[in-house]
């Protein structure tokens, strides 16, 4: 085996081919060499080595073997096909070293791995390019590996929706409206599924694209159960899975003249969509109005990638103003506060209550930062308890809209020890100065008597000044009170209910863009607001 060892770019390439006299023109199988280490290691075969080119050796004399890895002397990982799905790069934590499997005619010690790996698709049996191939992706942290049994590229309609896009026909207008095929299941925070009756992944994901309910669908290959979320079952997180957890799933989306030309990556982190009623419906839920319909206002939505989620956040027109409240209009499944209040001048906040036990702070500052949202303290007791959470379900919306049972809840506040105070006393670190909210900007909504005042409610010997406690929970009790207790920001060992998200209102976001925009992109015309 000829071995030879070269820089390129930032990678450090180890090239064998499997005799020295190997005709270039033609492709072989060559391996190139990176720093880096598997997300997962299930599905791999361990094998004992003596050193690392023993490793790659063992790769090469194995056809079904795609990649080899060693993060440890002696011990060496083999991926079968269709085993691995993520490689992550050295400069996001990848430890030890992997070989990727390449078929290319490029000379062995010249490989172009950023283009090698990156968008190529490879065939596991020599010159057979209709079976059983993989394609690598190169992602900001890593490496994705996707798998296809069988491609007949005469017969691929809308690129069968698969991972390689852009597609070939994907602009044409029987393809604006598709699926993103993932490795998923539902997230942190999700409510059940609803039912669909499929009991194979491809019927699975037909069931959700034929439906204008069904905005995410999954399929659990174990079980072969068929499930699905629409907008109104407050969907926000997506969790990844791997190709071998047999956990499938599909986000809808409808593409633009724009956004048919992306790659999956692309439209899976940082993309507006925005729906026509016909292909995606949504159901709005505005509090105390109940539930109504603005047939010619649509929704949009955006996607965006994280390391172990997708995340996805649904908006309406901007300039919609609660008729009641005048207030304006809030991300869709958030509910507009503000006219009760009685701060002056007005500081209307929107808000989303999440029901999430022994949930840590910051797990829940973190959730509700990629939802574009900031940890906030609840301004009413009523809006954990019977009269909103009775609202929404009595119109069946918005299930999980309250806390369980009676008012005994302690609740993540967003409310934080000022670092500039830690141990210091002096006239600005005095009293609740030391204390402030996870977004410092957003009003300040605490109060006590007389009402021109802000000020908090502390319980008993609190607040604890420890170095340690630096994070602040609510505790919401039978007697329609709040009081707050300070804890350390990573505990399990308080009893938490869940927590509040909020955020102004939609108009003032400013990274998010206006509905008119979105609508244009669509090409849709943009009547005047609820005429």
């Amino acid at each position: 085996m000829r071995q030879c060892f070269l820089s390129f770019f930032i990678f450090s390439v180890l090239c064998y081919t499997a005799s020295s006299n190997v005709d270039e023109q033609e492709p072989t199988y060559k391996f190139g060499v990176l720093a880096g280490e598997p997300a997962s290691l299930d599905g791999s075969k361990s094998v004992s080595v003596s050193s690392w080119e023993e490793c790659v050796e063992e790769c090469e004399n194995d056809f079904e073997c795609i990649l080899a890895s060693q993060k440890s002397p002696g011990q060496c990982n083999l991926f079968p096909w269709n085993t691995i799905s993520d490689v992550k790069k050295k400069e996001s934590g990848g430890e030890g070293m992997v070989a990727f499997r390449l078929y290319t005619n490029e000379p062995s010690c010249e490989l172009n791995l950023p283009t090698l790996l990156h968008g190529r698709t490879y065939p596991l049996y020599p010159n057979i390019t209709e079976a059983y191939l993989w394609r690598i992706d190169t992602l900001d942290d890593g490496y994705h590996i996707t798998y296809m049994k069988i491609v007949q590229e005469d017969k691929m309609v809308c690129g069968n929706w698969s991972w390689n896009r852009p597609y070939a026909d994907g602009c044409n207008p029987e393809c604006r409206l598709s699926m993103i095929q993932l490795y998923a299941e539902p997230g942190e925070l999700a409510n059940p599924l609803r039912n669909f009756s499929s009991t194979n992944w491809d019927d699975c994901v037909q069931e959700c694209y034929q439906s204008n309910r069904c905005v995410v669908v999954y399929f659990d290959e174990e079980t072969t159960k068929c499930g699905y979320h629409q907008v109104d079952d407050i969907l926000h997180f997506v969790q990844k899975a791997t190709a071998d957890s047999g956990k499938r799933g599909a986000i809808k989306v409808n593409l633009n003249n724009e956004t048919c030309k992306y790659t999956t990556e692309q439209l899976l982190n940082g993309t507006y969509y925005m729906t026509d009623n016909s292909t995606l419906f949504v159901d709005m839920f505005w509090g105390v109005m109940g539930y109504m319909k603005y047939p010619n206002r649509l929704t949009f939505w955006s996607i965006h990638t994280y390391e172990e989620h997708y995340v996805i956040m649904f908006y309406h027109d901007e300039k919609y103003m609660l008729e009641l409240a005048e207030i304006p209009a809030c991300p869709i499944n958030m509910f507009p506060m503000g006219h009760l209040t009685r701060l002056r001048p007005s500081q209307p906040l929107c808000y989303r209550l999440f029901n999430a036990p022994n949930i840590t702070y910051v797990r829940a500052k973190t959730l509700c930062n990629r939802l574009g949202l900031d940890l906030m303290p609840p301004i009413y007791y009523e809006f954990a308890g019977s009269f909103y959470g009775g609202i929404a379900v009595k119109n069946n919306l918005l299930t999980a809209w309250s806390f369980p049972g009676e008012r005994n809840w302690n609740v993540w506040v967003g409310l934080e020890h000022d670092n500039q105070c830690m141990n210091k006393s002096n006239a600005y670190c005095s009293g609740n100065q030391q204390w402030q909210y996870s977004n410092p900007s957003l009003a300040i909504i605490y109060y006590q008597s007389p009402r021109d005042t802000i000020d908090f409610y502390w319980g008993t010997n609190e607040p604890d000044m420890s170095s340690d406690k630096n994070c602040v929970y609510a505790h919401i009790d039978d007697k329609e009170y709040q009081y707050l207790y300070t804890a350390k920001c990573n505990t399990t060992e308080v009893d938490i209910t869940g927590f509040y998200c909020a955020s102004e209102s939609q108009k003032y976001l400013l990274n998010l863009p206006k509905y008119s925009d979105v609508a244009a992109s669509y090409g849709y015309v943009d009547h005047l607001p609820y005429d």
